[in-house]
């Protein structure tokens, strides 16, 4: 409903074509599945970096485990991704 409501300005829908506004509907939904996969991949790095981070304060090990947290969210994140 709201990229009806802000494209509606820039793409008037009684000019193009029925095939060409599925098109244009079905683009959005690949782009929103990609910026969600964006966001959960810096989430993962994120949520296993402060992991990595709380282990540190416990152990005295200020910067390794933290490093380590964001590498294995990276890694799993991109092996979970299927690529």
């Amino acid at each position: 409903m709201l990229a009806k409501f802000f494209t509606s300005a820039y793409v008037p829908v009684r000019i193009m074509p029925d095939d060409e506004r599925n098109r244009f509907g079905q683009s959005f939904g690949e782009g929103y599945s990609y910026v969600a996969l964006g966001f959960s991949f810096a989430f993962a790095i994120l949520a296993f970096g402060a992991l990595g981070w709380v282990v540190d304060g416990w152990l005295g090990t200020r910067p390794l485990f933290a490093l380590v947290g964001a590498g294995v969210g990276g890694a799993r994140r991109d092996l979970s991704s299927g690529s």
